[in-house]
């Protein structure tokens, strides 16, 4: 479990602690274009080993040139790596967001 100053208790220890992580990462993910960003819906999460996984959707095709902002855990490990998988049709794309990075690129 986690409890660092104003984060919520987060645990993976039970469903309800999976549903804090998934919450927690809805706020601090986000798909960004021309308009703002976008409306993802969350789906649900999963411990796969030692890793969390999170699983958002977007309906339509992601347009050319929109960024990804994630800043997961930064405020506890300002040294964080996340890995974000990007399923677009049949493609997928890694993103490695590491040390200060928490705004990339996402091109098709």
């Amino acid at each position: 479990m986690a409890l660092v100053d104003n984060l919520p208790l987060l645990s993976i220890d039970n469903t309800e602690g999976m549903a804090r992580i998934a919450l927690y990462v809805e706020n601090n993910f986000t798909i960004l274009n021309d308009s703002g960003p976008l409306d993802l819906k969350l789906i649900g999460a999963e411990l796969v080993g030692n890793y969390i996984f999170i699983y958002q959707e977007w309906l339509e095709p992601l347009e050319p040139n929109v960024y990804i902002k994630n800043e997961i855990l930064r405020e506890i490990y300002p040294l964080q790596v996340n890995q974000v998988n990007l399923i677009n049709g049949e493609k997928i794309r890694t993103l490695t967001f590491t040390e200060n990075e928490t705004l990339l690129p996402y091109f098709e």
